[in-house]
């Protein structure tokens, strides 16, 4: 819409046709406009007794005052009419993602640089900005969401749940310094689907899916450079424990989902299924000892056992990635100690929630059970504990606690979690000279 013209610019324009009128007919202030008698001049009338002068000499020109006021007009007219670009985010604003009218996916107004791949969550794609490449994930509308068991939450519903999911298990998994940072929030695109954008991280698949059983060339080439191997080993080891000691989980762990720098540093993506950890749903907190070293030798059999096999200790020939050196302690090793640990604290707590059910009638059974569903779902509690606050089962005493975590660290302690842990550390300390 044209600016509104200032008191000043609507009095000067008035002047300006008033000017006009007069050039036309030079000496003569009323005009004929009936039509009829009048004579046509130009873009007015004269009386038939006058002679149109319009074109046949050159004319006085308008005041400057007059003149600039014109030109400002049909700047703003040709403004108000020229098709407005699409603007460009800010420096440091988050990444805009819509369509374009075939409804293929644009990132701040243009294309992609090329699609990345695609997975059960969607679509990936890469993008440049001026502050480096990113990734914007897309979602399908076919999605829904594999954790929801309640069939009254809609399909819409279930996909924006599992997309704003990801994306916050993103965060914390970058503020652990474990993944990218995301950049701004879930946005949708005009069909509907979902999109959430992040730093790219750079580096190669360390195999090509989770079907893939040897690593990938890229990765390899990476590897066998001098000190790759080892600042990769150093990399999973800092996963590993970062994911144990969070009590976090990756929920998709496989070496499809590990990237490989340029400098052999391992990083993880796809969050979509993350989660806070749930192994022993009656073995006590996600801290406790047994349950924090079944997480870490779990990750480290997968980041550094299951694809480059250096902790195997076979025969050179047999080894896939062509390195062998003593196996570190793994988690079958480690599982004998910590399932011992999760039946002795598990018996006790069984033993008490006996006696209890024994004497107690919970009433409303079916009300209590949807509630538990509701808080494992909503809440991630893991089914023992939400049976708890639902009141299927009693609330766990002081006594009751202490006398589990004795029984428990009497097979795997905090002193036995400490001993895993130097073992682990001087194993892939070895990783150094290979």
């Amino acid at each position: 819409m044209p600016t509104r013209l200032t008191t000043i610019d609507a009095l000067v324009e008035r002047v300006a046709r008033l000017d006009a009128r007069i050039r036309q007919a030079p000496g003569q202030l009323s005009l004929d406009l009936t039509g009829g008698n009048g004579v046509k001049c130009g873009d007015g009338w004269i009386s038939p007794d006058k002679t149109c002068r319009k074109g046949k000499r050159s004319q006085k020109p308008l005041h400057p005052l007059i003149q600039e006021t014109v030109r400002r007009r049909a700047e703003r007219e040709k403004a108000a009419a020229a098709p407005k670009p699409a603007a460009a985010p800010p420096a440091g604003a988050h990444p805009s993602v819509t369509t374009g009218p075939d409804g293929a996916v644009l990132i701040n107004g243009k294309a992609p640089l090329k699609t990345l791949g695609s997975g059960a969550f969607g679509d990936a794609y890469m993008a440049d900005t001026a502050e480096g490449p990113i990734v914007v994930k897309v979602d399908r509308l076919s999605n829904g969401d594999p954790r929801e068991s309640d069939p009254s939450v809609s399909k819409v519903q279930q996909r924006r749940n599992m997309v704003e999911r990801e994306r916050a298990n993103m965060q914390r998994a970058h503020e652990l310094g474990l993944a990218a940072e995301p950049l701004g929030p879930v946005q949708e695109l005009p069909d509907g689907r979902l999109a959430f954008a992040y730093r790219m991280i750079p580096g190669v698949k360390l195999a090509d899916d989770h079907r893939s059983t040897s690593t990938t060339p890229e990765a390899r080439a990476i590897l066998e450079q001098p000190g790759a191997l080892g600042r990769y080993a150093e990399g999973i080891k800092r996963i590993a424990r970062t994911l144990a000691d969070a009590g976090f989980d990756h929920g998709d762990l496989h070496p499809g989902n590990i990237l490989i720098g340029p400098d052999g540093t391992p990083s993880l993506v796809d969050w979509g299924f993350a989660e806070s950890a749930k192994a022993y749903q009656q073995a006590g907190p996600a801290s406790a000892p047994h349950e924090v070293a079944t997480r870490e030798s779990s990750t480290l059999y997968v980041l550094g056992g299951g694809m480059i096999q250096v902790n195997r200790g076979i025969d050179r020939d047999q080894v896939t990635f062509g390195y062998s050196v003593n196996t570190a302690p793994s988690a079958v090793e480690v599982g004998d100690a910590t399932r011992r640990a999760g039946d002795a604290y598990r018996r006790v707590i069984d033993a008490f929630d006996d006696e209890w059910i024994d004497a107690n009638d919970p009433g409303n059974v079916g009300e209590r059970i949807r509630e538990t569903n509701r808080l494992v779902r909503e809440r991630g509690l893991s089914f023992a504990d939400a049976e708890r606050e639902a009141g299927l089962r009693p609330r766990l005493t002081p006594d009751v606690i202490q006398r589990a975590e004795q029984a428990r660290d009497a097979h795997f302690g905090p002193a036995d979690l400490a001993a895993y842990r130097q073992r682990v550390d001087e194993h892939y300390r070895q990783w150094r000279d290979l």
